[in-house]
């Protein structure tokens, strides 16, 4: 079996963390199975304890998900012992079942996770399709019991309440908590943390929380017949040589189960079953579970009847437990064909004719003569010549997930066959969810939220806002900055050769050096609506903003009472390492515009975040503060929320810091610098062209494009889900290419 330190190494990625009513829970989660089921720890574990059952309940085609309670394992640990009431524990259970999506789940408990379940459970018995309590029975029926020994077992009720218990847990090197612990077989690790730790606050947290005389309150001194019955089909798994229970207490709760309810003893077994013989509980929990149906699946999000075995196997080795890219056999099942059916000759023909002659110009200066057919993971497939390419470009951040990422590609198949674009004019539920979600990220620090089709059309809503709110109509802005190609954002960009041919010279924008403070503060002055700019500049290669830049300049920008528009279409959604850029610089811009990313790849939306003041005075007076058919959409809305939510996941923001070290260190010491903000990377190649280093890198397949207003520097922009073993290899083809 296992060791828990092995379960914990070798899911890794299946780790999240969450907040639940503003406290951090730490859990494991598949992602991936028809129907769910969530195991529940007690005393004094975390969720390792169910290891054996985490890895089975996989297998056998289930979403699994453990979490660490509050106060143990990598959880948050609060001092306020009243958070950790049952009450307050069954509302964090609420607010989970809401951030995961999750419909109804089969709920696996012990010992104290199960004291909370069976109240949980008789609460809320909606979001459950059926109860497993291992080892412990009713909170009634042991309180009721008439037998001696039957109390005497729950000799701990009592003991951990003690403001001593601690201490004698502790004399001589753990010798009573190791009494205590003889049928743990996991008793090592839990000793050994236990004397480990300072201020082992789990031993005492759940007496102290909820002590004996509010279970006497609750049920010994309540009417049998008015205690809330479990309404949700329930078993109870019973090892019959566990020491902390009894019998009667299991057998005495089928009195308060109102529904198809069973026992299974398992023999020979104490209080830790799911370490003791794992085989036999799991197979006693499939055997229970396979005698019922599902009334609806436990996600929206992974109804597609994939074992976890079956996913991985077709999955990309460049997945993520919650990024995975799609396979060739997601895409047969979804029935996506080929459609490139043109000879190549007559691509570049109709190209010339309708679209553009100088883009086929373009691209064969830099090598780029191609046409994505197969896409997977962070790699695309020339159709013509079959050749891959680690897709370095990522579109922006349009790939911050990679290509065809099943569960993004899952969620709008199952919009499409409910959803359609849906009218702006009235109200979404799906689009305020994703609205809630993305003021999420900024901690609500930008909670007005307008969404619109594109990047550039949330800048000009942003400028625009900027001009009403401040009354004045000056815009600074950086030299190789670019918002979008429309008539404001372009005159609010670095291109000057836009700005002439479109004649946009006379709008109010002054453009100053990015990383310049001093210039910065001369052109934003007391004329100035908005700064409006990039953290780090993508046309320019990304620059690094120097140590207390842009502290500096939003101190100033409040100093003149200018506003801050932050465009992190190109930075955000996690590419940089946080999910917003500006949240490791130590301001916060007042006006956030951001796209690509949102679409997953698939389905356009974009926005700007506003802080309160601002978003009020737009709102104030104004049917729809800015209009917009597309932008905000239901199936946009759908998609954008099923992205924020894989983005913000700790584990993959976790994967591009840790990514972007192993660029940093694997890409020093040779003739070209780098420029390093998490996976925006710039590569400064002083010897030669953008243009030539793009061709260069193409040859040995990996796919870049020139930053346009740094003509040495090239973006190196891998999808967030490369993996150590990638970075290896692109590594290596870099440094062939351009050493």
């Amino acid at each position: 079996m296992q060791t828990p330190t092995e379960f914990f190494k070798k899911y890794e990625n299946d780790r999240f963390e969450i907040s639940l009513n503003n406290q951090m829970y730490s859990g494991y989660d598949s992602k991936v199975g028809q129907q769910c089921v969530l195991f529940l720890h007690g005393w004094p574990d975390d969720c390792s304890i169910w290891r054996e059952q985490y890895e089975y309940f996989l297998e056998h085609n289930y979403r699994v998900i453990c979490i660490d309670w509050i106060g143990h394992g990598s959880s948050a640990k609060p001092i306020d012992i009243k958070r950790y009431s049952i009450v307050n524990l069954g509302l964090d259970l609420i607010v989970l079942f809401s951030k995961l999506h999750l419909k109804k789940v089969h709920l696996v408990a012990h010992d104290y996770g199960a004291v909370v379940a069976w109240d949980f459970v008789s609460k809320h018995p909606k979001l459950v399709e059926s109860y497993s309590a291992v080892q412990i029975g009713h909170s009634a029926a042991i309180l009721r019991s008439t037998s001696i020994k039957g109390l005497l077992n729950n000799w701990f009720l009592l003991f951990n309440a003690l403001p001593f218990a601690v201490a004698i847990y502790k004399h001589k090197n753990g010798r009573f908590f190791n009494w205590a612990m003889k049928q743990h077989t996991d008793k090592q690790y839990v000793v050994e943390k236990f004397l480990s730790d300072k201020n082992p606050l789990y031993i005492r947290i759940w007496e102290l929380a909820n002590p004996i005389t509010w279970f006497v309150r609750k049920y010994l001194l309540t009417r049998k017949t008015s205690i809330d019955k479990v309404k949700v089909p329930t078993c109870i798994l019973w090892g019959n040589k566990d020491e902390y229970s009894h019998k009667s207490h299991v057998y005495d709760s089928l009195n308060y189960i109102d529904d198809h309810a069973s026992v299974q003893e398992l023999e020979g077994l104490g209080h830790w079953p799911m370490l003791e013989n794992p085989a036999a509980l799991n197979r006693h929990l499939n055997q229970w579970l396979n005698t019922l149906k599902p009334t609806s699946p436990s996600s929206p999000l992974n109804s597609d009847g994939l074992s976890r075995k079956a996913f991985l196997k077709v999955m990309s080795l460049s997945a993520l437990s919650l990024a995975l890219p799609v396979s060739a056999e997601v895409t047969k099942q979804t029935g996506i064909k080929e459609s490139i059916t043109l000879p190549f000759d007559s691509l570049q023909d109709l190209h010339k004719q309708h679209l553009s002659s100088t883009q086929l110009s373009f691209l064969d200066q830099l090598g780029l003569n191609i046409v994505w057919g197969d896409r997977k993971g962070i790699k695309v497939q020339d159709h013509y010549s079959k050749k891959w390419f680690f897709d370095c470009h990522r579109l922006g951040t349009t790939y911050n997930l990679g290509h065809r990422h099943p569960v993004v590609l899952e969620t709008l198949l199952n919009g499409l066959k409910n959803l359609e674009l849906g009218n702006f004019f009235l109200l979404s539920e799906h689009r305020a969810k994703a609205a809630k979600n993305l003021a999420e990220t900024t901690d609500n620090k930008l909670p007005g939220v307008v969404f619109t089709t594109t990047g550039a059309e949330a800048n000009e809503c942003a400028i625009k806002t900027a001009f009403g709110y401040t009354n004045r109509k000056k815009i600074v802005c950086f030299d190789g900055g670019y918002h979008g190609d429309t008539v404001m954002t372009l005159a609010a960009g670095g291109d000057d050769e836009k700005i002439k041919r479109y004649g946009l010279e006379n709008f109010n924008c002054t453009r100053v050096p990015f990383n310049d403070v001093d210039a910065a503060m001369e052109a934003i002055d007391k004329e100035t609506a908005a700064l409006i700019a990039e953290p780090t500049v993508a046309q320019l290669g990304f620059p690094p903003p120097k140590p207390g830049y842009w502290k500096a300049i939003s101190q100033h920008c409040k100093d003149v009472n200018a506003l801050i528009i932050l465009d992190e279409v190109q930075t955000g959604g996690g590419a940089t390492g946080t999910f917003w850029h500006y949240q490791s610089l130590g301001f916060v811009p007042d006006i956030l515009v951001s796209g690509k990313w949102p679409s997953g790849g698939y389905f356009p939306n974009s926005f700007a975040l506003f802080k309160r003041a601002l978003y009020d005075w737009l709102a104030q007076g104004t049917f729809i503060p800015h209009p917009t058919t597309f932008g905000g959409s239901e199936l946009g809305s759908l998609v954008t929320n099923t992205v924020t939510t894989l983005l913000s996941s700790k584990s993959l923001l976790n994967n591009v810091k840790e990514r972007s070290k192993q660029f940093q260190l694997a890409l020093s010491g040779h003739p070209f610098h780098l420029n390093i903000n998490g996976l925006c990377i710039g590569i400064v190649d002083t010897r030669r062209s953008n243009f030539e280093s793009v061709k260069r890198l193409a040859e040995y397949g990996v796919l870049t494009v020139p930053a346009i207003h740094s003509k040495h520097a090239v973006e190196l922009r891998p999808p967030l889900i490369i993996t150590e073993a990638e970075v290896v290899t692109i590594s290596e083809r870099v440094i062939a290419a351009l050493a």
